[in-house]
């Protein structure tokens, strides 16, 4: 007989289904229902990139999975329908709601970026021009940077080139910089011009819409987002969603790790002690203790220096 916890958890996952459905048309399907719909939208082969969401035709959709699969039939979706993957009654466990439905919400943001992007590709809008005057407002460096790690994390679409790159940064952007914006500083360290990425995606994101339409009531809003360019801030609203980003939780690899001392020590150099406190921090994790090591003394020393320069 299920315990008390499970029929708990799945009494409130079909309500968080029931108003996601509700109010952005979105579904939660099973993981492998995900990745099959991607794989054959997108012709991904091998590993299926960018799994905690995809905006899809009806049609398609309707083509590639069952309405018992879906559990709604297909007159009742919209024309473009957003998926998440269904988390598990463990997922969540042992949280409120409120904050359940919220990762969930959050997600569908992310969702509704790539769809508003999309939809600007599809009318013959975002071509390659316009990608290289996006990322030249960015920065080149910082677009290297970038593409290394959405790559790394599985997160860009084929054909993987710096359109999808460019349409996947603004969605884990924007979801971060309203959702988490204690993460942007880990999750994309060579960022430090933020007024500057935000001023760029504007031209082709109208946020306020994207994040308000539809939003449940009980739904947190977005975080505030003031002073953020070049400091870290806590993140006080929702807590990350249930398939973040390998790059926000996970070990960095070593060209990552090299990159990040390497920008440490250029925020040294220019007397930002804090910053580069934080870069080696992140360089802490690691995927080799001397690897580890190494940012470990590099952190020591900035923060050192730090108390030297307040002391004076």
């Amino acid at each position: 007989m299920a315990s008390t916890k499970t029929r708990r958890g799945g009494n409130q996952l079909a309500d968080a289904e029931a108003i996601l459905r509700r109010s952005a048309g979105a579904l939660l399907v099973d993981p492998r229902t995900l990745r099959r719909v991607i794989k054959h939208d997108r012709g991904a082969s091998g590993l299926v990139p960018h799994t905690r969401c995809y905006v899809v035709a009806r049609d398609l959709l309707v083509e590639l999975v069952s309405p018992v699969e879906l559990g709604v039939a297909s007159e009742e979706l919209p024309p473009r329908v957003i998926l998440l993957p269904r988390p598990s009654p463990r997922d969540l466990a042992g949280h409120d709601p409120r904050d359940n439905l919220t990762r969930m919400w959050r997600t569908v943001f992310h969702a509704r970026v790539h769809e508003a992007l999309e939809t600007k590709v599809a009318a013959g809008e975002l071509r390659d021009a316009e990608v290289r005057r996006r990322i030249d407002r960015i920065g080149q460096i910082e677009f290297d940077e970038i593409r290394s790690i959405l790559r790394h994390d599985d997160l860009v679409m084929p054909p993987g080139d710096d359109r999808e790159v460019y349409i996947e940064f603004a969605a884990l952007y924007l979801e971060l910089r309203y959702y988490a914006p204690g993460l942007l500083l880990t999750t994309f360290p060579g960022l430090i011009a933020h007024e500057r990425v935000m001023e760029t995606l504007a031209l082709d994101v109208d946020v306020e819409p994207l994040l308000e339409e539809g939003r449940p009531t009980v739904v947190e809003g977005p975080a505030p987002t003031k002073a953020l360019e070049g400091t870290s801030m806590p993140s006080w609203s929702a807590p990350a969603a249930f398939d973040t980003p390998k790059r926000a939780l996970g070990k960095v690899d070593a060209t990552t790790h090299a990159r990040l001392l390497r920008r440490a020590d250029v925020a040294r150099a220019k007397g930002n002690d804090v910053r580069a406190a934080l870069l080696c921090a992140r360089a802490t994790v690691a995927e080799t203790r001397d690897l580890e090591k190494e940012a470990e003394t590099k952190a020591r020393d900035a923060l050192e220096n730090l108390g030297k320069r307040l002391n004076a």
